[in-house]
This record gives C-alpha cells, sequence and structure tokens, in this order.
C-alpha cells in the first residue's frame, strides 16, 4: 500500500539548458544525449525517469503504475554511479532495495497535485557475463520504459535486446500507454563505434539524438606546438559546476582525452597499459597485398562475440596480417557462416587456407558432439584446428617477437590499414591491461581488458601460434604442458 501521510515534496522537473530541455520534450522512442563531462546527462536522464513514471495514464484505481529499467556495463558501477547518482537525487521519494534473487531497484512512491498516485520500480541490470547470461537477465523483462547510463559502453545487441522489453507493462488492456520507450546518455564514442553509425551515418527516424555543446574550445597552440583549450562560456550546465571545473579537468590529460570527455568530438581514447607498448608503431602500418599462391592463415576466437584476423607470411619472412572480421552477440554457427561468405566475396582463389582457434573450443559447452570449432569448421568450409597453447604470455609473446624484428629492411609484421583498423587501435592501446583504482598509485590488473578490441586480438594471437611464432619465441626453454607453460622465455619478461 502507498502511505498517503507523505510530507510534502515538490519536485521541479525543469532542465538546465535549451539541449537537455529539447531531449525531455521529444518523444521519440529512443532519445540519446550526447555531451561531455560536467554536462548533467546523468543528472537529466534520472530526473526523465521520474518524470515519465509520473507520465502513465492512471489505470489502477487512480494508481500510475509502472515498471521502468537502468542499465550499466558493469555491476560495480551500476551500484557505484547509476544507482548512487539516482537515490541521491530521489531518494525522499524513492526506497532503493537489493534482494538476494532479483534485480536491485528503487521503489517510487509519490501523490501527485491532481490527487493521483506513482507507484513505479526502477530496476537495475549489468551487462556482465556470457550472452546466454545476458539473455536470461533481460528475459521476461517487461517493463514500460528504459534507460541506458554510458550508452557506449554497452554492445549494440544489448541494447537492441532490452529496448525491446519496453512498453510492455501495464498491458493493453489494462491501460493504453500515451508513450514508451527509452533514453540514454553518453561521452562521445570512437568513429569505428555502433553508436558512431548510428548518430551519424543511419537517421533512425525513431531515434532522436541531442548534442550538448563542448565543455572547452580550442585556443590556439603554446610554444611547444601543443594545443591549448579555454572554457566555453556556452557549455551546458556551467552555472551548477564548481569554480574552475573545466580549468581543472584540462590538467594533466592528454589531447585525445581532452577531445572525446571534455571538448564533445568523436575520437579514441586510451585507458590502460597497452598489452605491446611502445613495440607498435607506424612502421608497421602499410597497405598489404593478399598473395593467393601462400597459406592463409585465419586465427579465430569465440565466446560471445567471435573474431577472426587473417594472416600470410611472405617470402622475407614479414607476417602480413592482411584483414579482420569482428562481430557483436553473434553465435559461433552464425559467424562461421559470416566467414564463408566473407572468404568466398574475398579469397576465392585461395589454394590453402589454415584455420586456428581458441583451444578452449574443443571443451566449452557442446551441443551433442559439436563443439564450437567443429562448428566454425562446418559452417565455414575451413578446418580449424585448435592452438596448442592458450597461456597468456605464450600468445602474447607470439606476437611481440615479430613486431620487434626486421627482415630485410622490412618490419617483422605489416599491417593492412585499409581492412584492420580494430586490430590497428588495439595495437594502439584498446588493447590493454584495465587500470586498476589505487590510489597514488598507477596499478594494472595481469589480464587483458575484455572490449572491442581484445575479441580480435586474441584471434590473431591464434593466428600467430598457428604459424609457430610461438616456437621461434621460446627456443628449447620452455615446455608447453597442456594449456600452461613452464619455464622462462629467452629474451621476454613474464610481468
Amino acid at each position: 500500500m502507498l502511505d498517503h501521510q507523505e510530507p510534502e515534496i515538490i519536485i521541479n522537473f525543469g532542465a538546465p539548458s535549451p539541449t537537455l530541455h529539447r531531449f525531455s520534450e521529444s518523444r521519440a522512442y529512443m532519445r540519446i544525449i550526447r555531451g561531455p563531462l560536467g554536462s548533467a546527462k546523468t543528472t537529466q536522464c534520472c530526473q526523465e525517469m521520474v518524470r515519465l513514471a509520473c507520465s502513465v495514464p492512471p489505470w489502477d484505481n487512480g494508481v500510475r503504475r509502472s515498471r521502468m529499467f537502468a542499465m550499466r556495463n558493469t555491476k560495480s558501477e551500476l551500484l557505484s554511479t547509476t544507482i548512487a547518482d539516482f537515490q541521491e537525487a530521489f531518494g525522499a521519494v524513492s526506497k532503493f532495495s537489493s534482494p538476494q534473487s532479483g534485480y536491485p531497484y528503487s521503489h517510487i512512491t509519490m501523490r501527485l497535485d491532481d490527487g493521483t498516485y506513482v507507484d513505479s520500480i526502477l530496476y537495475y541490470i549489468h551487462a556482465e557475463g556470457t550472452r546466454a547470461q545476458i539473455e536470461s537477465r533481460l528475459r521476461g523483462l517487461n517493463v514500460t520504459f528504459g534507460w541506458f547510463n554510458e550508452l557506449k559502453e554497452l554492445p549494440f545487441m544489448v541494447v537492441s535486446q532490452a529496448m525491446s522489453r519496453v512498453g510492455r507493462y501495464p498491458r493493453k488492456d489494462l491501460c493504453q500507454l500515451d508513450y514508451y520507450g527509452c533514453i540514454g546518455d553518453t561521452n562521445s564514442p570512437d568513429t569505428d563505434h555502433w553508436l558512431y553509425k548510428v548518430l551519424e551515418e543511419q537517421h533512425n527516424p525513431d531515434w532522436d539524438v541531442f548534442h550538448q555543446p563542448p565543455g572547452v574550445l580550442p585556443d590556439g597552440e603554446d610554444g611547444y606546438g601543443r594545443r591549448k583549450w579555454r572554457v566555453n562560456p556556452d557549455a551546458d550546465n556551467l552555472h551548477n559546476l564548481p569554480n574552475n571545473y573545466y580549468t581543472y579537468a584540462l590538467q594533466g590529460k592528454t589531447e585525445d582525452w581532452i577531445k572525446v570527455n571534455l571538448a564533445n568530438q568523436y575520437g579514441f581514447v586510451q585507458d590502460g597499459r597497452p598489452i605491446y607498448g611502445d613495440d607498435f608503431g607506424d612502421i608497421h602500418v602499410a597497405p598489404v597485398e593478399y598473395n593467393p599462391d601462400l597459406p592463409l592463415v585465419i586465427g579465430a576466437d569465440f565466446g560471445f562475440s567471435p573474431a577472426a584476423a587473417f594472416v600470410q607470411i611472405a617470402p622475407s619472412g614479414t607476417v602480413n596480417i592482411i584483414d579482420e572480421m569482428t562481430s557483436d552477440y553473434m553465435l559461433v554457427p552464425e559467424f562461421g557462416e559470416a566467414l564463408k561468405s566473407h572468404i568466398n566475396a574475398n579469397y576465392p582463389q585461395a589454394k590453402s587456407i589454415q584455420g586456428i582457434g581458441d583451444p578452449s573450443g574443443v571443451k566449452g559447452e557442446r551441443l551433442g558432439d559439436r563443439t564450437e570449432l567443429k562448428m566454425i569448421s562446418e559452417a565455414s568450409g575451413v578446418p580449424f584446428r585448435p592452438a596448442h597453447s592458450n597461456a597468456l604470455a605464450s600468445r602474447i609473446g607470439a606476437v611481440r617477437t615479430c613486431l620487434q624484428k626486421m627482415h630485410k629492411g622490412q618490419p617483422g609484421i605489416r599491417i593492412n590499414p585499409h581492412r584492420c583498423p580494430t586490430l590497428i587501435k588495439g595495437f594502439r592501446g584498446g588493447y590493454c591491461f584495465k587500470r586498476v583504482a589505487i590510489l597514488g598509485a598507477d596499478k594494472y590488473k595481469d589480464e587483458p581488458d575484455k572490449n572491442m578490441y581484445s575479441h580480435v586480438h586474441d584471434a590473431l594471437q591464434y593466428a600467430f601460434l598457428g604459424l609457430g611464432k610461438a616456437k621461434e619465441l621460446m627456443g628449447q626453454a620452455v615446455v608447453m604442458t597442456g594449456r600452461k607453460a613452464v619455464g622462462t622465455p629467452r629474451g621476454y619478461k613474464v610481468w
């Protein structure tokens, strides 16, 4: 039951800027705010969820009942930011609960001036785990509205599936909704990101995008040729920010970080310790020609976002990385079919094609006797065999040793910039050891961060293992026993 004796609380649903006002007024199925840090994106979305709860027609004895969700990429960030921000803003009208089973949620209850009551549940959902786990998390979720907090951190398939759950509560025979849909907030993504394509290329009429003004603007160069920045006097939410917020935020930051997080420009930001450090450079990026007379080796990584890397060894000894394939929440048989189409379209004259896959693909989940390696082999028409090791040091070392070599004046690796954008950005820092939040020190995890760059780099490493580069690295100092490496590689430091 609702407690009708609550003290009077006044909520002002105003927006702090023209951009956010237009966002609030939109009736699009999907509304997105793209803006810099400090621009009130999250605060506005918190407010919008409460406003939407108030907008549902009263259908149960004068009560406006609804269900909503708020989604974040990880459980820790969901707890520390999304939930904390919402409860800080609307704790006076919402009570947070975290049951042992089911979603954590905020229960929003309040009386409106027209005498009706709002009774709404805001479920909190994270996107960590395998595809099956995420699908299970979303299955059966029937809600009225949805909110994607930090949208660019979420895979498209997760967003798409979650969007299909809105408008399903209440039932149509109980209440005819005037509006249902989703909102999202985000910093600027990279130009290779799925969200960039949605925001700038696809122009879906059911998606409404609101671009906030930058927090800082270019202001010439200093005496060392470095770009200078100044605070944008027309930035959103300046009057609510601490004094010198953007001035202090600029200090000690790279230009790429400033462009994305403060200037609201599309771009790539490195956040972690690059796996290959300074071993990769511009010397390794050059147009690469496919040679149908040379064996084509395809490395494959499985999981919920399968990926493939295509390599050949040139007569000079240089390893040419000629192509890549990535996916977003695709089943292995589907990826195998896509791989087959890609090969037929681009490499029909190949005289020899070899497939090397993640060795866990012979164990993992099975459909009868069909392992992941068998499924991709059957679907693609390429015989895949497991790499002889899944040891991280062996995999990374197989690539690194080639990066450090020269063959007849040519680098040990060349990568095609026209067909390998994800691999290249991974080499330049996207494939990294994630930073650990420890005050006063730069600490990193000892496993690569799982992101859009890691899957295709895992595939590349399996291809290199298939080329025998791990044996070249390890020499006689390592004895391989199953999936573990015993011994110390020559000339290679294990972190």
